[in-house]
């Protein structure tokens, strides 16, 4: 049914997200980044079926872009949530996710630095 396979997908994402944590998690302990250093993954969890929002994305101060301004405001779990859907829009239809991207020069900056907070790609 509908309702299964959705909560289905909404645990497998959990999983997902609980996983990108836990390597965050270690490479602060690896790299030796301190206790106090504020933890930003996401914490995204099912209650009754639904999805429960995180925290917000946070990125360092110094970023005062609107972009990023508007991102602030987006739950993790959303955020990484709508990188997923772009990336199977990618796969499933390639020419059209260039064109979006093309057209909307916002997204593909977003999509960028969610993949960054989310330590898939690398800062610069």
């Amino acid at each position: 049914s509908s309702a299964a396979s959705d909560v289905y997908k909404r645990q497998e994402f959990k999983l997902r997200v609980e996983l990108v944590s836990d390597q965050k998690r270690q490479q602060r302990a690896h790299t030796g980044a301190s206790s106090s250093t504020v933890d930003v993954s996401a914490t995204a969890g099912i209650d009754n079926g639904s999805m429960t929002l995180g925290p917000p994305l946070q990125f360092p101060s110094t970023f005062k872009d609107p972009i990023s301004n508007a991102l602030r405001k987006v739950s993790i779990a959303d955020a990484y949530e709508a990188v997923e859907q772009l990336r199977v829009l990618a796969l499933e239809k390639p020419h059209e996710t260039r064109v979006l991207l093309e057209m909307n020069p916002a997204l593909k900056v977003a999509a960028v630095m969610i993949l960054q907070h989310a330590d898939r790609l690398p800062l610069r």
